[in-house]
């Protein structure tokens, strides 16, 4: 029997995996996807799922099964999704919006990802409950979690209650960026498989990923940290302009002159909102990624010559570590909606210092 994970670019130790639980049918009653942002963590689930309620005995997805020709219906899939306060009012809007978004994200499932007032609520997760008991055991059902870090405590501890006795012929799956956010005992309960961002030439496969209304862009590959969901993102979201302004960024903060900085600073239009100056800091850190990883391998043949320079300077700085970090606090701090270019600037001054101690620690 062949199992077909279509949808999932790369990932081929996961797929390997998963296909041998599947063939042998000693699948955990809990599995926990997990990794870094876009690496398919959504696409990987929905395969998954296609692949275990599938009926071919020969290939599977089939496409052409009952059970696959009602996946976006088939009562045997059921799926949780994150939901802001107003949706998470009424279950009918729950049930409306999820189907909402599981058509959106099986026709694109690289570029689903919950809001940052989503969550998943100990109602949502009682009701899964309250279905699973007066379900029919006899059909398997799978149950998918996506981001299931969006879950309070309140939430966790009923889903722990689920897994720590699951329902006959049901199986678990969660699909997870950030798993050090959920319980240590939903962790216990889960068999783990990881998945790992994409080498160049198997990122290269996630050009069919693009359409018309977002061209791929070359220039993104090399600061999308192997993930094609973070290429996808930056394809649609940064323009040229604000990869140049990336660049200038590293320039003038590793210049030395805080009034070229801070002028530039405010000239830019880059930081007006919260969206444009987190999505310029993303940049910025992947860049310190590309950077990283340059210095790891020794390669730099597939970056642009501006590019190059900018990890040249980045790579003559005492600790990259101490920079990244100055990164990380600007976009945290933006995120819980401080001003970008006043936090920036009051962080960049505090930079400064932490390098130059740390250059005298080398010297």
């Amino acid at each position: 029997m062949t199992f077909d994970f279509n949808r999932t670019l790369g990932q081929t130790a996961a797929k390997d995996s998963l296909s041998q639980a599947l063939f042998s049918g000693k699948i955990p009653h809990a599995l926990l996807l997990y990794g870094p942002p876009g690496l398919g963590q959504c696409a990987l689930a929905l395969d998954l799922a296609d692949c275990i309620t599938c009926t071919d005995p020969k290939l599977r997805p089939c496409g052409h099964c009952a059970n696959c020709k009602a996946r976006l219906n088939n009562p045997n899939l059921i799926h949780i999704f994150a939901f802001d306060s107003t949706v998470q009012k009424k279950a009918d809007t729950r049930q409306e919006q999820g189907a909402k978004y599981l058509k959106a994200l099986r026709e694109s499932p690289y570029s689903y990802h919950p809001g940052d007032k989503e969550q998943i609520s100990v109602d949502q997760i009682r009701e899964l409950r309250h279905r699973m008991s007066f379900a029919e055991s006899q059909q398997v059902r799978f149950v998918t979690i996506f981001f299931p870090e969006k879950m309070g405590n309140g939430a966790g501890n009923a889903l722990l209650k689920l897994l720590e006795e699951p329902p006959l012929n049901t199986y678990f799956l969660l699909a997870c960026e950030d798993k050090s956010s959920l319980l240590p005992t939903i962790l216990s309960r889960c068999v783990k498989i990881a998945l790992r961002p994409l080498s160049s030439k198997e990122l290269l496969e996630s050009k069919k990923l693009f359409t018309s209304a977002i061209p791929y862009r070359p220039e993104f590959v090399a600061i999308s940290s192997g993930s094609p969901g973070v290429l996808l993102e930056f394809c649609r979201d940064a323009s040229d302009t604000l990869l140049h302004e990336a660049f200038e960024l590293v320039s003038l903060s590793l210049s030395g002159s805080w009034e070229e900085f801070d002028h530039w600073l405010q000239k830019s239009d880059a930081f007006e909102t919260m969206d444009s100056s987190s999505l310029m800091l993303r940049l910025v850190l992947n860049i310190c990624q590309c950077a990283q990883h340059a210095k790891q391998s020794k390669d730099q043949e597939d970056l642009s010559p501006e590019l190059k320079q900018v990890i040249d300077k980045l790579l003559k700085l005492p600790d990259l570590g101490i920079y990244v970090g100055w990164l990380q606090d600007c976009l945290d701090a933006i995120l819980a909606y401080a001003k970008p270019v006043n936090t920036i600037f009051g962080y960049y001054l505090e930079l400064q210092g932490k390098l130059e101690a740390r250059q005298e620690v080398l010297t």
